[in-house]
């Protein structure tokens, strides 16, 4: 019998030995925190906290947590205004 068409089967296998919660999942309210009180932090500044925080992760992992954290968080995060850049 062709084990796709087994009735048992799934489609697609899972994540072999489970899903990794997040890095910054402990430090969710924090993050929240610091994005309410100071809404022109960008990521790397958020990065730049985490680090003196003893969090060592990478600029990627911050624009993750962001993004998938939350789409309340990720809309405040990309529509907050912005400073004019002028060269």
């Amino acid at each position: 019998m062709d084990t796709a068409r087994a009735p048992n089967r799934l489609s697609e296998p899972g994540q072999m030995g489970g899903h990794r919660k997040p890095v910054l999942e402990p430090y969710r309210n924090w993050v929240l925190d610091q994005v309410r009180r100071c809404p022109e932090l960008t990521v790397k500044g958020l990065w730049t906290l985490l680090v003196e925080r003893g969090v060592e992760v990478s600029h990627d992992t911050v624009w993750r947590f962001l993004r998938a954290g939350s789409n309340a968080l990720l809309a405040f995060w990309l529509l907050r205004p912005t400073p004019m850049v002028t060269a």
